[in-house]
């Protein structure tokens, strides 16, 4: 390992704010002629999180990240999903040369290719925490090229980039990101029961109910009833009801 990253992983370890972190991160990959990265939030306790939650950080042209959103693209994303599946650093070029796309898929290529990147890789991180993330790093100006050694060590730096953004924003495990009254009415939802049957129950009013689930989706980032009930259940939020008891 070279001098510069030892420095740099040194440093990692002290910073104390976003900004010392993402300054580091984009003047370190810089030495490798990427000057636009983006930093992801991919799944966090095997449940995909949602683009407005899980987009941490990026310096792609604002114009390409509003063509992203509005075109839908981040659900089927090629890129991201070849680099999480290979698990290890994957360049653009091999992706699209070598996997068949959806005409979707085709149509984020094809948009991507508009913006003139030049090239760019993506590099897949996983924590003991149970999050996957991903860090998509492009070239605006030069093609690049890496060798294994060097896709490896810069996985490595991302992993330590990803631990230190981690270190100050420590994710709850969905268990402590639901109050008490939140869990109490999964239960019932995970039981089948519709507000009204809760709000009975619980002796609160219909529209309390409805807080408390609008509340508990946008923690778990879900938007219906049932993938709340089995998120909740899935994280150890809740365990599974006995419709008998």
């Amino acid at each position: 390992m070279d001098s510069t990253t030892i420095r740099l992983l040194d440093d990692l370890q002290s910073a104390e704010t976003d900004a010392e972190i993402f300054s580091l991160f984009h003047k370190y990959i810089a030495r490798y002629s990427f000057d636009i990265a983006s930093y992801h939030h991919i799944r966090r306790e095997n449940f995909v999180l949602p683009l407005e939650k899980g987009l941490i950080n990026h310096t792609f042209p604002k114009a390409w990240v509003d063509t992203y959103e509005t075109g839908g693209f981040y659900v089927d994303d090629p890129i991201i999903g070849s680099t999480l599946r290979a698990g290890a650093p994957t360049e653009w070029a091999d992706i699209f040369d070598h996997i068949d796309l959806t005409s979707h898929q085709r149509e984020f290529a094809s948009r991507l290719n508009d913006y003139q990147f030049k090239s760019g890789i993506g590099v897949p991180v996983s924590s003991h925490s149970g999050l996957i993330s991903y860090f998509g790093l492009a070239s605006s100006q030069a093609d690049f090229t890496l060798t294994g050694i060097e896709e490896r060590l810069l996985q490595l730096v991302c992993q330590e980039f990803d631990r230190a953004y981690m270190r100050l924003h420590p994710y709850p495990h969905v268990g402590e990101m639901l109050t008490d009254r939140e869990r109490e009415v999964m239960h019932w939802v995970a039981l089948g029961k519709s507000n009204g049957d809760i709000a009975s129950i619980l002796e609160i009013s219909e529209a309390t109910v409805d807080t408390y689930l609008r509340r508990v989706f946008s923690k778990l980032g879900v938007n219906n009833r049932t993938t709340a009930a089995i998120k909740s259940i899935g994280s150890g939020a809740l365990t599974v009801p006995d419709p008998s008891a």
